[in-house]
Order: structure tokens, then sequence, then C-alpha cells
């Protein structure tokens, strides 16, 4: 700042209680005028007061050295003597407590015979807030950035790579049932499927950043984990010894039950792998208060949560890795173990749970990730149970139209249905199926139908073919249930799949078929 500053100054002493009558006056900046040979304090706005804790007035009788101390209120008017301008940091002495300022300090002459001095004052700790307040809302948008590209991505390659994977698994699963247990290559074909799986596991992964919330329901989170346990210890193995401590009276949470196990499973397998020795795993969950103040630090309402904690006594973090932690593909572990999306995921489902996460670590004191997720007012939902498959008769021939516009997932699908003693006619695309559903002969049982394809959608076809036919079973294959909005009486099943879960859809889609209610 050189030069004629833009605003007035008054020269002479006026009442500061008096109301604020320029620029200066009612600037949130503290502005403060002092005579260049004594550096007495001849004006000073409101905020230079309010800087100080002190009352409007309390300024008019003070010099420079009683604002800042003797040795920097000399070289202030060192500077400004010379005609230049001075930037530096001091120390605010006047008032109750010292406080580290940005100083800027000019001559700025009203007249020939007036020289007058113009002190600028910045508070360096409001500012110092203001600086990690931007940095704090410039990081979260760059994670919610790199989420959107990742759910971008992921939706964009879901329905090709779960074909894929379809195919994979059908086709390992369907060439062991046939191999004898003696034979060399059946190891190898158990690792191509078991590679499939894994596969599949990441996809479900990277799918969750474009499907968002999933089945949400109230759900008792010390039921569900209970139900977990022994996967959950099954995931840490021998590796090291797993603790749980989980309260029995823990309020209901909203979330998809897949999610909270998803959640808790990727923070045992990050302190597992924290442990290449051994070591400890606390898994504790429990009912927990957050009052005000720990509520502002957290960025969320204050109130009861249900915290989920994962504690390991293993290597730890630096400040750097805590840093990235929860970046999508970021891991300090190797190509082989990890991926880099386990706490991303955990981070993706508790804050679109309206949840925060909080990890805390030091190098060689181990890791400790809390997951706190509001509680939900309305009771829990207990699962449903498994149908049993001896509710349909599995020796009953079903006459079965199976649609899909990928040929391969359509080979492995027929295949697994003719295994199973079924007849079925198979169509590429929706056009061909109601030709096909239009002849007197053969009538259709069950209509099987990938959700995605040209032209027409799964979805559209049932509808059309429930039309003619109200009482026609029906299953859906690929994309999500609330995608496309089933009715009930319509079955659903996601991919990849394998061809015992298919089996089972097929089951399903018998049970919910309107004939099967009436």
């Amino acid at each position: 700042m050189t030069g004629q500053p833009p605003f007035s100054v008054r020269s002479t002493p006026r009442d500061t209680t008096a109301p604020p009558q320029t620029v200066v006056d009612v600037s949130p900046i503290a502005i403060v005028s002092f005579t260049p040979d004594d550096g007495l304090v001849r004006s000073a706005n409101l905020a230079a007061h309010r800087l100080c804790g002190l009352e409007p007035g309390a300024l008019a009788a003070t010099t420079l050295g009683d604002l800042l101390g003797d040795d920097p209120a000399a070289e202030v008017l060192d500077t400004v003597r010379r005609g230049a301008q001075l930037n530096a940091a001091h120390l605010l002495v006047s008032g109750a407590y010292a406080r580290p300022l940005e100083v800027v300090a000019w001559t700025s002459c009203l007249d020939e015979k007036t020289p007058l001095c113009v002190l600028v004052l910045a508070d360096t700790i409001e500012q110092r807030q203001r600086e990690r307040e931007r940095a704090k809302v410039h990081a979260t948008l760059i994670q919610s950035n790199k989420m959107e590209a990742l759910g971008r991505l992921a939706a964009g390659v879901a329905h090709d790579f779960n074909n894929l994977l379809t195919v994979m698994l059908g086709a390992t699963e369907l060439l062991l049932d046939e191999l004898p247990c003696a034979f060399r290559l059946r190891e190898d074909v158990v690792a191509a499927h078991d590679a499939a799986q894994r596969a599949a596991a990441l996809t479900r992964q990277l799918l969750l950043f474009s499907r968002g919330n999933g089945d949400r329901c109230s759900i008792d989170a010390s039921e569900a984990l209970r139900g977990s346990e022994r996967l959950l210890r099954r995931v840490v193995g021998d590796a090291a010894r797993v603790d749980l401590d989980l309260a029995h009276d823990v309020p209901a949470i909203r979330l998809d039950r897949g999610h909270l196990e998803q959640v808790t499973l990727n923070l045992l397998v990050n302190a597992r792998d924290a442990l290449p020795e051994g070591g400890r795993v606390l898994v504790r969950l429990r009912d927990r208060l957050v009052d005000t103040i720990e509520a502002s630090t957290l960025d969320v309402p204050p109130g009861h949560f249900v915290s989920i904690e994962v504690q390991d006594d293993g290597c730890g973090m630096d400040e750097e890795t805590r840093a990235r932690a929860f970046e999508p593909f970021f891991t300090t572990k190797d190509a082989t173990r990890g991926t880099g999306l386990g706490l991303a995921t955990v981070y993706e489902i508790v804050t679109s749970a309206g949840g925060v996460v909080r990890l805390d670590s030091r190098p060689g004191e181990g890791t400790r990730v809390e997951v706190l997720f509001p509680v939900s007012d309305a009771k829990p939902e207990r699962p449903t149970p498994t149908i049993a498959l001896r509710r349909v008769a599995p020796d009953r021939c079903l006459s079965i139209l199976l649609v899909d516009d990928d040929p391969a997932v359509r080979r492995v699908m027929l295949t697994t249905l003719a295994r199973a003693g079924h007849r079925v006619v198979d169509a590429q695309n929706a056009g061909e199926a109601m030709l096909l559903a239009e002849r007197p002969r053969p009538r259709f049982d069950l209509v099987i139908s990938d959700v995605s394809m040209p032209y027409l959608s799964g979805a559209a076809l049932v509808r059309r073919l429930r039309h003619a036919h109200p009482s026609l079973a029906t299953l859906l294959v690929g994309g999500d249930s609330d995608e496309v909005q089933l009715p009930p009486d319509v079955a659903h099943l996601r991919k990849p799949f394998t061809p015992e879960a298919l089996l089972r859809g097929v089951t399903r889609a018998l049970l919910a078929a309107p004939h099967a209610r009436t």
C-alpha cells in the first residue's frame, strides 16, 4: 500500500464515541493514525479498539510505544520518517493480552503543513484461522470431486465389467462341477474362480461411489455385528488377537446392512495389515454423546451417535499418510495387498449416512479409527430370513425365456438353467423376446432379463409382457433394485452372480410372482 490512501483521515482529535462518519470509522480493518514526530495516536477506528480489547476512545491519548512496545514503535517511526512503507510482524502489547500482528505503516500528507501517518493492524490469529478454514473447505471440495469422478468412472464401466465377471464366475463354477477332485488342473480353475470373486468384491467397492446410499433401513448395529462376529475374526485370522466390546443397548442407525459390514471389515483389514508381526485389535461398539464443543470440531450436530471404533497397536501412520489416508487409490501397501479403496470406502459410506470418521495415529503407537453414525428414531428392522429352496419344487421343469444382449453371459446362464433341468429359449434383445412371447407354444413360466439393454430396458420389457401375461414370473438381473424401481412381485439379482445365485434367483422369482401369492 503506497501513495495516498483511498480514504480520509481526520487530523484533529475528535470524540471517538460519536456515531461513525467516515469509511475508516466503519471499516472492519483496524486503522490508527499518528504523528511521525512523536508517534502520538491521533485517531483510531472502532475495529482498532476491538482488536486491543478497549472501550471506544481509550486509544486517543496513547502512543505507538503503548501499542507495539518501544523497539517496534521506533522501527515504524524511522521508516515512515524516511517516506518509506513498512510491512512487518509485531506483537500488540496494548490491552489484556499480547497478540501477533501484521503491521503496515506509511505517511499520508493531508497538506504541506500536516504530515500524518497511517497504521493498519491485522490480527494474524484470526487470519490463520480463516486460512485453516479455507484450506479445510478446499480439501473437502477436492475429496468430493475425487469421489464424484470415481463414481462416474465406476458407473461407466460397471455394466460391461460385471458381465465379464458373471462369465468368469459362471464358467469356472460350471467347470468345477464337472472336474473330478483329483484332476490336476482343478487347482488352477479354483484359483481363477477365487480371483474373479476378489474382482467382484473390488467392483462392489468401486460401485459404492456411484450407487450411494444402498438399501438403507433402520438397523440394530449391535445385532448386526454380533451376527458377523465369526466373519470379523476370520478376516484377521491368526495374525492378531481380536477383542470385541459390543454394547447391547445402542440405539438404531439408518444404514444398509451390507455397508455396515463393509465398514467394519475394511477397518479390520487395515488394522490387520498394520500388524505384520502380530498384536491386538480392539473393536468397540457403544452409544456416545457428542456435546456442543466436540460437535463444532467434528462438523456434526450435537447429540447421540453410535460409535464403532477399531484400534490396533501396530506400526501407526506418519502425518503425511494420515493426511491422505481416505483418498481413493492411495495406499502404502504393495500392489498384491492393497487397492487404496478400503478407507476411502469407509469415508464414503459414513459421510453419505450423515456420520463422521476420526483417525488418530502416530508412528509406532498404533492406529485408532472411530466412525460415528447418527441415531435413527425408527425401530430397527429385522433381516428377512433366507428363502428355503424346498418351498418351490426343484424337480418341476420350467419353460424360461432368457433375454440378455451379451452372448457370453447368455451362454453361461443358459447352461446353468439347462443343467438344472429347465427348458430355455434365449433372445438377444427385447424385440426378439416379445416375438417369442407371442407364440402359442411354449408358454413361458418365467422370464429372465438383463436390466440394461439397447432400445428397450428389461423393466420396460417386463411391463409389456406382464400386460399380456399378468401371472408371468420375472427375474431381472444387473443394475440396482432402487435404480429400476421394481414392483414387489419382480425378483432382482445383481451382477456379477454365480450359477448357484442364479438358481436361487429363479426360486425367488417364482415365489414373488402374482400367482404364487394368491
